[in-house]
């Protein structure tokens, strides 16, 4: 990777700075860690492209620029194992040395060094102690620093910059607090250049804006109630998978068919028997026909008594049944069977609110309500299949044997 690929820059200056990007390549390299996920060799690179971005926009000249981005460099590379670098304090006479000395090997002029010594010590007071910079090379070089951090990518990058103070410290950071801090810090922000005015002024009023609505959420939540007075807080999370979404919704969907199939089929048998013992009571009631043909009393006596069971059968399968708690259960019962009205219709609505948020809450209480709801399902339809059975059963047993009966009767 050569900065020639990055910027376009004459004869004179590119050799040099593709030097000093192997330089800090190479010291990047010397004090990895693995730990710094957000100040790294590319957050270090992207502050090199926004001085050049703003030094050229600004109109510096090639010495100047050239100055602003070995300065830039400096600014951000590792100078110890520690990560140490001169934008996190002032820089001390040792390191001022050192930089002297590496400028010269990297074949820097002496009025370059002094430029870029100059600009790393003014940068200390502008950004550190937040002083007005004083000439053109130090407000691009401390925009760019800043741009670089509160561009674009912070929404992105901001993740990466909580985890790696949690990696280094080894706690988990207040992102509320992070972000309350950084909102006070943009809000007092303002670019010297006129480019970063032009272009990144709308960026800071942007990240402003969702920085002040994070913190006002995060305000709202610390007012509400505690985590656990309050409800529907977690049903998101809790959410089954489609799989398991699907297995219901099919379960659910046959049981209700059959239930459906049962009850139209129990009409039918209790409309049939009703026609027709309503029929034979009509028949057997006038006096003349049981005195002249008493022979068909027995086959109309034996459909009544089968019509009749076959009726009470069919009704009982149609019937409505409500199962319900003979007495208030206990907690652990009750919130274990939440999903059937008649389970819960007899407690007050405040403790049904309570059980369902606490069964939205916990995946294996949600799947429990639903499995014993299907299970209870299946004893419903159970019961109504065998009542079914039993009225089609007698039906058509009585209804063969009315009519073998009427036949022995007319020809025997």
């Amino acid at each position: 990777m050569e900065f020639s690929h990055i910027v376009q820059m004459s004869s004179t200056f590119s050799p040099l700075l593709e030097r000093m990007e192997r330089q800090a390549l190479a010291a990047f390299n010397r004090y990895a860690d693995a730990r710094r996920v957000y100040n790294h060799f590319a957050l270090c690179k992207r502050t090199v492209e926004r001085v050049w971005e703003l030094g050229k926009g600004e109109g510096l000249s090639e010495e100047d620029l050239a100055a602003c981005v070995l300065a830039a460099w400096w600014l951000q590379m590792p100078m110890d194992p520690e990560g140490l670098n001169l934008a996190k304090a002032p820089p001390s006479p040792l390191q001022m040395a050192r930089v002297k000395e590496e400028l010269k090997e990297l074949g820097c002029s002496d009025s370059l060094q002094e430029d870029v010594l100059n600009l790393l010590r003014g940068f200390a007071s502008v950004l550190l102690v937040n002083r007005p910079p004083s000439d053109k090379k130090l407000q691009v070089l401390r925009d760019a620093y800043l741009v670089a951090r509160f561009g674009p990518e912070l929404e992105d990058e901001w993740p990466y910059l909580m985890l790696e103070k949690q990696l280094l410290t080894g706690e988990e950071p207040d992102v509320a607090s992070e972000k309350a801090q950084w909102l006070r810090t943009l809000s007092g922000l303002h670019y010297f250049t006129a480019y970063a005015k032009l272009h990144y002024e709308p960026v800071r009023a942007r990240h402003l804006l969702w920085l002040q609505r994070e913190v006002s959420r995060a305000a709202r939540r610390k007012a509400e109630p505690p985590e656990h007075q309050r409800k529907f807080q977690k049903i998101e999370r809790k959410t089954p998978s489609s799989g398991i979404q699907t297995f219901f919704r099919a379960n659910y969907r046959n049981h209700i068919n059959l239930s459906s199939i049962a009850d139209n089929k129990a009409h039918i048998m209790i409309s049939v028997n009703a026609i027709l013992i309503s029929v034979l009571i009509s028949v057997i009631s006038y006096k003349n026909i049981t005195e002249s043909q008493p022979e068909i009393l027995m086959p109309v006596v034996i459909f009544l008594i089968t019509g009749l069971t076959s009726l009470i059968f069919a009704v009982l399968s149609a019937r409505p049944k409500v199962s319900a708690f003979r007495q208030m259960p206990e907690k652990e019962e009750y919130r274990k069977n939440l999903v059937f009205f008649g389970k819960f219709v007899s407690r007050p609505i405040e403790d049904y609110e309570e059980a369902v948020d606490e069964m939205f809450q916990s995946g294996e209480l949600l799947y429990t309500n639903l499995v014993r709801d299907l299970y209870n399902l299946g004893l419903v339809l159970d019961k109504k299949y065998r009542y079914l059975n039993i009225s089609y059963n007698i039906f058509m047993l009585g209804f063969v044997a009315t009519v073998l009966t009427f036949l022995l009767a007319v020809f025997l």
